[in-house]
C-alpha cells in the first residue's frame, strides 16, 4: 500500500464521492467499477473496505482500458470506469457514452528507462 499511497488517497477520495453522490447507486444492490487492470490492487483493497460496512456491493471488473472501453460501448454496466488510457476515456465522452463533467483526472505517470552510462562487451 506504501507504493500507492497518493493515488490510494485520490482514489479513495474519488470513488466514494462518487458513490456517495451518484443518485443511482442508492437504486442499485451492485456497483460496478471497471478498472484497468494495473488498478487491481488498489481498487480491490478499496472494494474490501467498503463491501464490509455498505449494503450496496462494489463488483470490480478489470481488463485493458481499450476492452473494458469497447464493453462500455456495448451496453456493459459500468457505473466508474477507471481508465489508464485517456484516449479510450475521450472515445466514450466523443461518443456521448459518458458525461464529459464526470470525468476527472485522478493520477498519471510516465515510463522512464534506466540504462547503464557504459554497456560493457565481453
Amino acid at each position: 500500500m506504501r507504493k500507492y499511497s497518493f493515488y490510494s488517497l485520490a482514489l479513495v477520495v474519488y470513488f466514494f464521492s462518487s458513490v456517495i453522490f451518484s443518485s443511482t447507486s442508492f437504486a442499485k444492490d451492485k456497483l460496478y467499477v471497471y478498472a484497468a487492470s494495473s488498478m487491481t490492487t488498489v481498487v480491490d483493497q478499496l472494494v474490501s473496505a467498503y463491501n464490509t460496512n455498505n449494503d450496496i456491493k462494489v463488483v470490480p471488473v478489470y481488463g485493458g482500458t481499450g476492452s473494458l472501453a469497447r464493453q462500455i460501448q456495448h451496453g456493459a454496466p459500468a457505473d466508474i470506469f477507471i481508465a489508464a488510457n485517456r484516449d479510450w476515456m475521450d472515445y466514450l465522452t466523443e461518443n456521448n457514452l459518458i458525461d464529459r463533467d464526470s470525468v476527472t483526472c485522478l493520477a498519471s505517470n510516465q515510463l522512464v528507462v534506466i540504462s547503464p552510462k557504459e554497456i560493457k562487451n565481453n
